[in-house]
């Protein structure tokens, strides 16, 4: 509650008691003084409670209202007239619980100020929220004899909470879903990674084996890049050309084993081998110089 409203409940509180206590009083009533500051302070207020934007309603000890302000019939579409005599549960719905309805009869009957929130009903049966603020009133012999409430209408900001809610489940909701897609890829894609490794281990044991089967080899083996340029050349390719595996891997194989004279016409077959996959040399298996 507000400080301005609880400065207002408070002072209503201390004028009630006093007007309570000047009516029971046959010497105050006899102080015209008294009397007529308490009937200024009362018009002060009844000017404050009648255009206060807060319902206000005062009830005897027993709960039955005697007073409602302007706002409450506006708000709960009772008049004056029906909600004077009777009490607050005319307003009273089963969203809030008996528990905590025991909880404030018991904190203002012990002389303590209740602070909370209802869910009540209008008249026409429309459901509303209210923050409430009830504190007893006592007279000159700490005797309590009203009760004051203060009740702010929180229907829209109780709306935007419940849309909040919502909407943070559905976040939630979609944030599982989310995960669990995403977790769902990442256990495809590790598999995917696995068995590519499983291939990749599978081909580089196979390459290593050619690799082995091609160096043991009693046919020369050559192997080159696009370029020309040696790439694999085995222990036959050592002893035909007389240069071993670490002279050549890297060079040009024409520049190695081609003769000058024949440098040319070799390298021209070997960019129509490049181009095409044909060539004079192709599938000879050696040449006599």
């Amino acid at each position: 509650m507000q400080k301005p409203l609880q400065a207002l409940l408070d002072k209503l509180s201390r004028i009630i008691s006093s007007a309570s206590n000047a009516l029971n009083n046959s010497d105050q009533k006899k102080n015209n003084t008294e009397n007529k500051h308490l009937e200024e302070q009362l018009k002060i207020l009844s000017c404050a409670v009648e255009q206060n934007p807060c319902t206000i309603v005062i009830t005897d000890i027993k709960g039955n209202i005697e007073y409602v302000n302007p706002k409450f019939t506006q708000l709960t579409g009772y008049s004056t007239e029906e909600a004077i005599g009777q009490n607050p549960r005319i307003l009273k719905t089963d969203k809030t619980s008996p528990e905590e309805y025991e909880r404030l009869w018991k904190a203002i009957m012990s002389g303590k100020e209740w602070h909370g929130e209802f869910c009540n009903k209008k008249k026409n049966g429309e459901l509303y929220w209210e923050s409430a603020s009830i504190s007893p009133v006592r007279n000159s012999e700490g005797a309590i004899t009203h009760f004051v409430a203060v009740k702010e209408d929180i229907t829209q900001r109780k709306r935007m909470e419940e849309k909040l809610t919502l909407f943070n489940k559905y976040l939630e909701a979609h944030v599982i879903e989310r995960t669990k897609k995403l977790k769902e890829k990442n256990t495809k894609l590790l598999n995917e990674i696995i068995r590519r490794e499983q291939v990749e281990d599978v081909l580089q044991e196979n390459v290593e084996k050619i690799q082995k089967i091609a160096s043991s080899a009693f046919d020369t083996i050559i192997m080159m890049d696009d370029e020309g340029k040696v790439s694999f050349w085995n222990e036959a390719a050592e002893r035909m050309f007389g240069y071993s595996r670490e002279e050549v891997i890297g060079k040009n194989l024409h520049k190695m084993i081609v003769p000058d004279r024949y440098y040319d016409a070799f390298q021209k077959g070997m960019e129509g081998f490049i181009k095409d996959g044909t060539g004079l040399i192709i599938n000879k298996k050696r040449w006599h110089v």
